[in-house]
């Protein structure tokens, strides 16, 4: 098997062929071909690879996070906080509220759309209650994160109420789309169930 050594002395490609190349369009690809390796760099160091974004050069899943939150956030939007005890498409869609990227009702209003109340108040209440929590009414993502972190409670138990919070948005979003596209028939009975049943997994 051939390897990239057998061509590179050091300062240059050395290639060798079967046969010599004809002119016409073996000439132009032979051209073409060494256009493109005179990009390539070659070392002497064993092949790894190697990360560049920002000041590191080694991976991390917390940097990437703050990197697409400088460049997807506008400025004065919250910055998301991103949860393991969700499932990804949970945490995907918060992270669509915080980029203010949904159809929510203020923004559909805005657009002359009228849509009804998902009933959020009452889940809201109820699941207060099952959580043992004063679980007041936020108006934004980011009231939500300034109450949870004015909580006396652990960071991991903040983190697993936040759970709660986010699968409810998830839930009444569900609810809301079914309402209004009639895609799925829910019953405002099982909301709550729903919520501790997604809450965790």
């Amino acid at each position: 098997m051939s390897q990239v050594s057998d061509y590179w002395n050091g300062e240059d490609w050395v290639l060798q062929w079967h046969r010599d190349i004809m002119g016409g369009i073996e000439a132009k690809q032979l051209q073409m071909l060494l256009e493109e390796l005179q990009q390539v760099k070659c070392s002497n160091n064993k092949d790894a690879w190697r990360w560049e974004l920002g000041n590191l050069d080694y991976f991390t899943v917390g940097y990437l996070h703050n990197h697409l939150d400088d460049v997807l956030l506008p400025m004065g939007h919250v910055l998301y906080r991103w949860n393991r005890f969700v499932p990804i498409k949970v945490n995907v869609l918060v992270w669509r509220i915080a980029l203010d990227r949904l159809p929510t009702r203020v923004n559909l209003e805005i657009k002359g759309v009228n849509i009804p109340s998902a009933r959020s108040k009452q889940l809201w209440s109820r699941i207060a209650g099952w959580a043992d929590l004063h679980m007041p009414s936020f108006g934004s993502l980011q009231e939500a994160y300034d109450w949870l972190d004015a909580l006396s409670m652990k960071e991991m138990q903040k983190e697993k109420t936040l759970a709660i919070v986010m699968t409810m948005l998830w839930v009444l979003w569900g609810y809301r789309n079914a309402m209004i596209f009639h895609t799925k028939k829910y019953r405002k009975d099982t909301l709550v169930d729903t919520v501790k049943l997604n809450s965790f997994n």
